[in-house]
């Protein structure tokens, strides 16, 4: 009976060392790909891990994606929209595993951009986004960086273990912290109202001044507030202003 124990352990591990050998290995030719052009969308989705950057552009051309990476692995990168909710998808090939010789890197190039969502361990950088509404989410361990962004309204949610870092201005927020991930948005000044919220153990740090509604949740969080909020409606206890 260990005899078959043993030679099905063997087979299973066989096949396990068979799977990553036939990974598509990277060539070491790292380029810039030919770019991928689309008729707009408004949301962009990232189920791969690599360093997304998504500009926003103001002219009249397409929307742009162009990869860097491997030029052998180029077609194992998909990117396609999803006209029923305008939204962009970049994900590999659900048929082949790849092992690139260096991170890939994603190139974003956008004129309308209402969502940003991170689904896999990699990040997401952003850089001056103009938009009347913006809604952020990592679902996973990446993180998504924003710079220099103008937003009337911004929601953010951080439901993995990842990180949520954003700065520029703005009117109003909701922010939630779901796990035990790390967002921080006190360079992101709203000069309006702000709801704040954790359920789980992971902090916050925010920027407010008119209303800031907060709860720390019961998992030991803390929030932080900069900005002298006019108003703050919130338990004493682990919601506190910053230095």
């Amino acid at each position: 009976m260990k005899q078959y124990v043993y030679v099905a352990v063997a087979g299973i591990l066989l096949s396990l060392f068979s799977c990553k050998d036939h990974c598509i290995k990277g060539d070491g030719n790292v380029m810039n790909n030919a770019s991928r052009y689309f008729n707009y969308f408004d949301i962009i989705q990232s189920n791969i891990n690599a360093d997304v950057y998504i500009t926003y552009v103001n002219d009249t051309l397409p929307d742009e994606v162009f990869i860097r990476c491997d030029g052998n692995l180029d077609p194992y990168i998909h990117t396609s929209v999803d006209k029923s909710n305008n939204t962009l998808y970049i994900e590999l090939d659900n048929e082949h595993c790849i092992r690139p010789s260096r991170p890939i890197e994603v190139y974003v190039y956008a004129h309308r951009i209402t969502g940003i969502i991170s689904n896999s361990s990699g990040k997401m950088i952003c850089d001056s986004i103009v938009s009347s509404n913006l809604s952020i989410q990592v679902l996973g361990n990446g993180g998504i960086y924003m710079t220099g962004i103008s937003i009337d309204l911004i929601t953010g949610n951080l439901v993995g273990n990842g990180t949520i870092e954003i700065e520029g201005k703005g009117i109003n927020g909701t922010y939630v912290n779901w796990a035990g991930g790390r967002f921080t948005a006190a360079q992101m000044m709203l000069s309006g109202n702000c709801s704040a919220t954790c359920k789980g153990t992971g902090g916050m740090s925010v920027y407010c001044k008119n209303i800031l509604t907060a709860d720390p949740g019961p998992n030991g969080a803390v929030i932080t507030f900069y900005g002298n909020p006019h108003t703050v409606i919130a338990p004493q206890e682990r919601v506190v202003p910053g230095n």
